[in-house]
């Protein structure tokens, strides 16, 4: 009786309708041509040379011009990587700071270095942080970074910058 007091839930009422198959052995003949018309609606649409246009894969390539916009770019990055390795692990920026490293690192890792392709030794270091960061970020969200991973953090940024600061 209380399960009829929801007057808005549908109930069946038994009879099958439309393009769907009785339940129970009096269906089978009809699920095979169900699955019977599934496999040849795949194979039409794989043989079909419309569905299976030519594609040409883009490839990211680093960016062609480097200028003054990416040692600035670069320099600001690792500042705002290197204030985030410094935040205690109970600080409520540290939320903020991954949510801005990741936006920046992301825009940075699209501009300098798409798919890890790095012109200057500097973004190639430089891409090792970032990409290290953003799947830590992405595997373990909010949690604190491991000291090792810390340590190799920095000591990256310091050769990027070393680098950065000869040109390289």
């Amino acid at each position: 009786m209380n399960a009829l007091r929801f007057t808005g839930k549908k109930q069946w009422d038994g009879v099958v309708r439309g393009n769907t198959c009785e339940l129970g052995e009096e269906g089978d003949e009809c699920r095979q041509k169900q699955f019977g018309k599934d496999a040849d609606n795949l194979k039409e649409s794989v043989m079909n040379k419309s569905s299976n246009g030519n594609y040409k894969a883009q490839t990211g390539q680093a960016a062609s011009k480097i200028d003054d916009e990416y040692f600035k770019t670069s320099e600001a990055l690792i500042s705002e990587i290197d204030a985030y390795l410094d935040l205690d692990v109970f600080d409520k920026q540290r939320r903020v700071a991954t949510t801005d490293i990741q936006t920046d690192a992301k825009t940075w890792t699209g501009r300098y270095a798409p798919g890890g392709s790095a012109r200057l030794q500097s973004a190639q270091r430089l891409y090792v942080v970032v990409d290290s960061l953003l799947g830590h970020f992405a595997q373990n969200g909010f949690a604190p970074l491991p000291e090792p991973m810390k340590n190799k953090a920095r000591s990256d940024m310091v050769t990027a910058s070393g680098l950065l600061a000869k040109g390289l």
